[in-house]
């Protein structure tokens, strides 16, 4: 990781310095088109200086015409071990690059923990099939080189305006890899493990509607009806798709986002959606940041929201555990520092005052609503809250999981925190559990060390 660790103070110089900014007001030239080549030499010149890892050995259809935008690649920012990765993709509708929705967002969730990945993608005159291919390209390689950028395997792709929409068709278009592939990052899954889109236009299938945008329609939807069809992100949900953060302001017609939800839904899909009113379209942080200077306070909540409902889905920030929870894995044997099991804190607010403690064995639906019943809001327990040995909150069998919904609706109304003690109690000699045993039926004097016996 140390390879990577000067991006760290460079992005937060760039940032603090306004490097990505253009106002607005710069954004034409004198004839009234759009300065695409201005856009690209500032975006450019902002990631001079950076540690850049190309996706590509050979990029696929590449054009030394298409110089200006280089070939594409992403920069990855460094957080806390063990944190998932946010793979950040830009808007600017597929012909310029936005950095209050790259480099900007992916200062702010550094800041919340998370390793963050910025993706430069291909833009026009490549289509949209490009764009999603540097996309998937650049999950498989995250997890490949997981060891030399020092992560784990869960990726979020998070996306802005037509970034947005390339995170919506690689969270409907995804496969686990070539086994017999000669390149190792083709082996990996190019699924995600959530999705979140920031005012996407997600089709014209469902509406067909111009989304504000001047450059041709095939560089947004597709020319002929089944690349429409494919390229829409509503029409291709599947019940294995990730979960989805959907936001947008109701200036960009709340329909793209209430269409998405309505597939979601159907599909059994977990799904948080916020249509603010108020607010324009490429707003990015909405903390003024941004080309529009734009400081729309209410919209810009849409961050917190966000990693709270990343939190749920067991892929937030790796938070410092709470006071109670240092105090039981002080009484455990020590695991390595890199330890990634079940153990520890797990879902809600670290900092929220403990209002009572609840504790079981299994956090069965009836745990978790007595818990709120009796007014505590920490649950620790012993196995893991959901079916897999990693805690993977949307393993759904059969695409479904009524109990798991149950589960996630419950602890949510009642802003519950959860701990796991599991992997730790079992780690001592005598494992924790025939300890409890033994003392229960009073079988102290009559119990012999493992290492005393014959």
């Amino acid at each position: 990781m140390k390879k990577y660790d000067d991006n760290i103070p460079l992005l937060k110089n760039r940032v603090e310095t306004h490097a990505f900014i253009r106002n607005i007001s710069k954004h034409r030239l004198p004839d009234g088109t759009l300065d695409v080549e201005g856009n690209l030499k500032l975006w450019n010149d902002g990631m001079q200086g950076f540690v850049k890892t190309p996706l590509w050995e050979k990029t696929p259809g590449w054009r030394e015409d298409t110089h200006l935008q280089g070939e594409p690649y992403l920069v990855f920012v460094p957080g806390n071990s063990g944190s998932p990765t946010i793979l950040i993709a830009h808007g600017g509708g597929f012909s310029w690059r936005t950095g209050c929705e790259g480099p900007n967002v992916a200062w702010y969730f550094h800041q919340a923990g998370y390793n963050t990945a910025i993706l430069s993608y291909r833009l026009l005159p490549y289509d949209r099939y490009a764009s999603m291919a540097d996309m998937q390209r650049a999950i498989r390689l995250l997890r490949a080189r997981k060891e030399e950028f020092g992560i784990g395997e869960k990726i979020v792709v998070m996306g802005f305006s037509a970034g947005g929409m390339i995170c919506g068709n690689c969270a409907t278009h995804f496969d686990n890899g070539s086994q017999t592939a000669p390149d190792l990052v083709q082996q990996m899954s190019s699924r995600p493990d959530a999705c979140v889109i920031g005012y996407g236009a997600m089709s014209e299938v469902s509406f067909p509607q111009p989304f504000m945008m001047e450059q041709p329609e095939h560089s947004l939807f597709g020319d002929i009806p089944k690349d429409k069809f494919y390229l829409a992100t509503e029409k291709n949900v599947r019940p294995d798709s990730p979960p989805f953060f959907i936001w947008q302001t109701l200036s960009d017609d709340g329909r793209h986002g209430l269409c998405l939800a309505k597939a979601l839904q159907d599909a059994g899909v977990p799904y948080e959606l916020h249509i603010f009113e108020g607010g324009v379209h490429g707003l990015g942080l909405a903390d003024g940041e941004n080309d529009l200077n734009a400081n729309v306070p209410h919209i810009a909540e849409w961050g917190k929201l966000c990693t709270g409902w990343l939190d749920l889905h067991n892929l937030g920030g790796k938070h410092e555990n709470s006071d109670v929870i240092n105090k039981i894995l002080k009484y455990h044997p020590q695991f390595p520092g890199n330890y990634a099991g079940c153990d520890g804190y797990k879902f809600g607010d670290p900092n929220a005052e403990c209002n009572g403690i609840a504790t079981a064995l299994v956090p069965t639906v009836d745990v978790i609503r007595r818990t709120g019943e009796l007014g505590c809001n920490l649950l620790v327990v012993h196995e893991p809250i959901f079916y897999s040995t990693e805690d993977y909150p949307d393993w759904r069998a059969g695409g479904k999981n009524s109990v798991s919904k149950r589960k996630r609706r419950f602890w949510i109304s009642m802003a519950l925190q959860f701990g796991v003690d599991h992997d730790h109690m079992h780690a001592h000699n005598p494992d924790s559990i025939f300890t409890g045993v033994i003392k229960y039926l009073g079988w102290e004097n009559y119990y012999i060390p493992s290492e005393k016996v014959p």
